[in-house]
């Protein structure tokens, strides 16, 4: 018998395989897999080695947690800061959206984490050249609001912040 494995089944009949563990004080539950995706011995061995790396001080579930959030996309952190704040109005939103779809919208889909200092100089540079300077400024301001915004706002499983500084 292995302690924290078990099968959930939840009220829609979804069977799945979980182990669940206290990690940092707090009772955590991972998903392995699903009932007939995974036999019962390899859902075992994966809770075993789970099990495992939290005996010897790992959290897995903040590693992974960690993966995720150093994927997000500067899209998805606009969808986000758009459905988070709803004191601003249409205009602004219009104004947030169309910038990073007009003006960044190469890196619309990349990781916010691989946006540096260097690559916001240039952009900033190439936007006064071709739109001018206030134009410029605006998207970058735009940029700053959407970096605070993933600053505040997505941690990683040890509650510390995925994105460290503005660029």
């Amino acid at each position: 018998m292995l302690k924290g494995f078990g099968l959930r089944i939840t009220a829609g009949g979804t069977k799945s395989f979980i182990v669940e563990k206290r990690i940092d004080g707090r009772v955590r539950r991972m998903t392995l897999g699903r009932f007939g995706e995974l036999t019962c011995e390899q859902a075992r061995k994966k809770a075993a080695s789970l099990l495992g790396q939290v005996a010897t001080g790992e959290n897995p579930i903040a590693e992974r947690e960690r993966h995720r959030m150093a994927q997000i996309t500067l899209s998805q952190v606009l969808e986000d800061f758009m459905r988070v704040r709803t004191n601003l109005t249409k205009h602004t939103l219009y104004d947030y959206g169309r910038s990073v779809k007009v003006a960044l919208s190469d890196w619309a889909n990349k990781p916010l984490l691989s946006i540096r200092r260097d690559m916001v100089v240039a952009r900033h540079r190439e936007l006064g050249e071709r739109s001018g300077q206030y134009y410029a400024n605006g998207v970058m301001r735009v940029l700053r609001s959407l970096f605070n915004f993933a600053i505040a706002n997505y941690e990683d499983g040890f509650g510390n912040p995925v994105v460290k500084d503005n660029p």
